[in-house]
């Protein structure tokens, strides 16, 4: 017992500093997390990004040919390309073609997907020259 009584408030210094090492603990694994998620939503928007610019070179390229009608135009590649990181995209193009016979038209491309509950989406929009290349 008179070892116990000389050892005066350790217990209470054991437990303060216990305290204090979870807490930083769970502060850097709050922040792993956090960071975690961030590069998944980053690899998400870079993945739609790119199916994005695909599909406006494919359409870039029927404008070359001529082949462009007013109206929403699906994907254009391969099916399997909009499954990407565990995910699956919808990538569609808005066009309209100018009324003014310029072969000028207004393509509107959007990859669409779902992260964390919540539905994110991409747009770029550019002018494509809708007629065929005469040599």
């Amino acid at each position: 017992m008179k070892i116990l009584k000389d050892v005066k408030g350790f217990f209470l210094l054991e437990a303060l500093l216990l305290c204090l090492v979870i807490m930083a603990l769970s502060g850097v694994f709050s922040a792993y997390r956090l960071s975690e998620q961030m590069h998944a939503e980053n690899k998400a928007h870079i993945a739609a990004v790119f199916l994005a610019q695909e599909q406006m070179a494919y359409i870039v390229e029927k404008g070359s040919e001529g082949k462009l009608n007013s109206g929403r135009l699906s994907w254009l590649g391969s099916e399997e390309a909009l499954s990407l990181n565990r995910k699956d995209y919808e990538v569609y193009a808005d066009i309209a073609v100018s009324d003014g016979g310029t072969g000028i038209c207004r393509v509107q491309v959007t990859a669409a997907w779902e992260q964390s509950g919540k539905a994110r989406k991409v747009s770029f929009e550019r002018l494509v020259r809708n007629v065929a290349t005469v040599p």
